[in-house]
Order: C-alpha cells, then sequence, then structure tokens
C-alpha cells in the first residue's frame, strides 16, 4: 500500500470515529468513550480492526461499524491498530476553560498491518 493511500484510509477512519455519524448504544461514540474515560481517569484506548467486524473500543462496540471495516478488505490489510486519546484529566480551572475554548476532539494515531 502506498503511504498517500495509508493516509487517506487514516484520515478517513479518524473522520468516520470523530463524526456523529458513529454511536455506541444510541449516544455519540467520541462522548461515550470520554464520559467513559472521565469516569475511570483513563486517557488512552488502545484499539485493533480487523475487516468485515464491528469496530470496539475498550469493549463498547461502534454500531454499524462493520460497513467501514469491509473496506479493509479492499485495501488488503489485516487488520489496523490505533490509540484513542484523550486530554489530562487533571487540568486545572483556567486550562480546561481553554481546552473548551480550543478543540474537543480527542488525538488520534492510527497504524496499519499488510
Amino acid at each position: 500500500m502506498k503511504k498517500r493511500q495509508m493516509n487517506s484510509l487514516a484520515a478517513s477512519l479518524c473522520a468516520y470515529l470523530c463524526s456523529r455519524n458513529n454511536d455506541i448504544a444510541g449516544y455519540w461514540g467520541i462522548g461515550k468513550l470520554c464520559e467513559v474515560a472521565r469516569r475511570e481517569r483513563k486517557r488512552k484506548f488502545s484499539f485493533k480492526f480487523r475487516p468485515s467486524e464491528l469496530i470496539q473500543i475498550y469493549g463498547y462496540e461502534i454500531t454499524n461499524s462493520r460497513l467501514i471495516t469491509d473496506k479493509l478488505a479492499k485495501f488488503d490489510l489485516d487488520s489496523i491498530e490505533g490509540r484513542l486519546s484523550f486530554l489530562r484529566m487533571d487540568a486545572t480551572r483556567t486550562e480546561r476553560r481553554n481546552i473548551r475554548a480550543a478543540s474537543l476532539l480527542p488525538s488520534l494515531r492510527i497504524g496499519a498491518q499488510v
């Protein structure tokens, strides 16, 4: 797979995970994971996507995600691994205000295995 294709696939997956078109049990997927991160004080979630399997992150299944993972076979990939990271939980009041004013989207890192 060419680097350009890999970057395109990674960008598409990040956009899908951050969009409001994915959900976990009827709630926005990222919002649900953010709630779990705050409650359990867990800042990072690792995941692995495989072709034709539902996406699960920290035991939470993303609804209709098989439509996304079916596309992995098109690229001849066995799996894609990634990590979803949230901002610090111990930020000061001023830092939290600045974080809310900036962006609420999490950081995503994705890599593929051929």
